[in-house]
């Protein structure tokens, strides 16, 4: 078994074994319990936030599958901040997002990761707060294409409080409907 003061391979099976048993160590000592996330296949290891009813936790994507890390270098190791809103929806709260690039000692690794999860579990006490009491997001700053005009960028309640029940059960339904393409019935055009 390699030694936690290697430098890390991608390539090399053990090191991806000693890696993940690190990363595996450190979640049980952090109290960070492993979850499961529909459509990833790699293990995910979550801790709710205290006083939050459940609806705030950390999350820690691993890159673990089985017993090791994934081969490829490129991947990272990400931790977030997530919140579960009143339409049962769980939603990254983007400015804690923290990644942990897989490079270096192994020790280092870890030692990067654990400084993600107190990065993100301090922002949650710094995240503003709408009048509901629900934490606020950073909206996706768009660009219209035409006009070069940015929208977005604004800071947004998780809860879409403004929204009444019957909006969002509405709003979730044509979220989950399949969209019709652009080949599809009116608008379609042909690229030149």
């Amino acid at each position: 078994m390699t030694h936690p003061t290697s430098k890390y391979d991608p390539r090399d099976r053990d090191h991806r074994r000693t890696l993940a048993t690190e990363l595996l160590a450190l979640f049980a000592r952090a109290l960070f319990i492993e979850t499961t996330i529909d459509g990833t296949k790699e293990r995910v290891f979550a801790r709710e936030v205290p006083n939050t009813d459940g609806k705030i936790r950390v999350l820690v994507y691993s890159t673990i599958e089985g017993d090791m890390t994934r081969a490829v270098a490129k991947d990272a190791i990400r931790v977030c901040v997530m919140y579960r809103s009143r339409d049962g929806r769980e939603r990254g709260i983007a400015s804690a997002q923290k990644r942990v690039n897989r490079t270096g000692v192994i020790d280092e690794i870890t030692k990067r990761v654990i400084l993600r999860m107190r990065d993100c579990w301090k922002a949650v006490v710094s995240i503003p707060r709408c009048h509901c009491g629900a934490p606020k997001f950073v909206s996706k700053v768009r660009t219209n294409k035409h006009t070069g005009v940015k929208t977005g960028g604004n800071q947004v309640c998780a809860d879409l409080c403004w929204k009444t029940a019957e909006d969002l059960n509405r709003s979730n339904q044509s979220y989950q409907q399949p969209r019709r393409g652009r080949s599809q019935g009116r608008g379609s055009y042909r690229r030149w």
